[in-house]
């Protein structure tokens, strides 16, 4: 029976790292997306992880549950957080930014769906 609890802990562990994985090359395009206009950011990584509303997660101390718990409490947070990138690109004309974003609003919809179902 510890085997397969341990199986389950492991697997959770590498689905819990493929969302945060896939979610981080998204906002890794954002990002992008945001130097095509010249803008560099006004923080320091070590200053935005400062105020993250996202904290990282010992994952050696985590159920599977708990991880789960963890990711859709940062999928809700960005996707809140989404809302105003979206009006900011469409305030802007900006129709390549707001579809970037409101594809990755549609994918953790979907992920979140799929966690909770």
């Amino acid at each position: 029976m510890k085997k397969n609890a341990y199986n389950y802990e492991n697997k959770s562990t590498i689905k819990g790292r493929n969302e945060y994985n896939t979610v981080k090359l998204n906002i890794d395009i954002i990002a992008k997306r945001i130097r095509v206009f010249g803008l560099k950011p006004s923080m320091s990584m070590t200053e935005i992880l400062a105020i993250s509303e996202i904290k990282k997660v010992k994952t050696d101390e985590i159920t599977a549950i708990g991880m789960t718990t963890e990711v859709l409490k940062g999928f809700d947070i960005l996707h809140n957080k989404m809302f105003d990138l979206v009006n900011a690109a469409l305030n802007a004309g900006d129709n390549v930014t707001e579809k970037i974003v409101t594809d990755l609003m549609r994918y953790l919809e979907k992920r979140n769906w799929m966690f909770t179902a």
